[in-house]
């Protein structure tokens, strides 16, 4: 009975930041300057467009989101975001035992990328 449990619980506990997380998070994005524009966010799970400034959902993912943009008066601004361990990939290690841990990690749930991010552009 006791082993029944333990597999019952461990089951329930495997995958935590699957079964707590949303694939998806938002990330608000705006120029250092605060003008506007567009940019092309890309990750090894998706690839977005959107004008700026904006929120957008981003699928989590374990690379940086890379970000080619462009302001409306033509300047360029290139780089990437990185994402970062979230707090339930602890908590898969101590009550899962690893279990979790081993699935989140396959499907990147565990990441997160920062609420906001300010796209550095050089000023006119």
């Amino acid at each position: 009975m006791r082993l029944l449990s333990l597999l019952v619980i461990s089951t329930f506990l495997a995958g935590c930041s699957s079964i707590v997380n949303e694939s998806h998070l938002p990330i608000n994005l705006s120029f250092s300057d605060n003008s506007g524009g567009e940019c092309s966010l890309r990750n090894k799970r998706e690839s977005y467009t959107t004008q700026i400034p904006a929120s957008i959902l981003v699928r989590r993912s374990d690379d940086p989101l890379v970000y080619d943009c462009t302001t409306t008066d033509g300047r360029k601004a290139n780089g990437s975001i990185n994402s970062n361990i979230g707090q339930t990939m602890a908590g898969n290690i101590i009550f899962g035992g690893g279990i979790g841990a081993i699935v989140d990690a396959n499907n990147d749930m565990h990441r997160e990328y920062p609420d906001s991010f300010i796209i550095p552009v050089v000023k006119q």
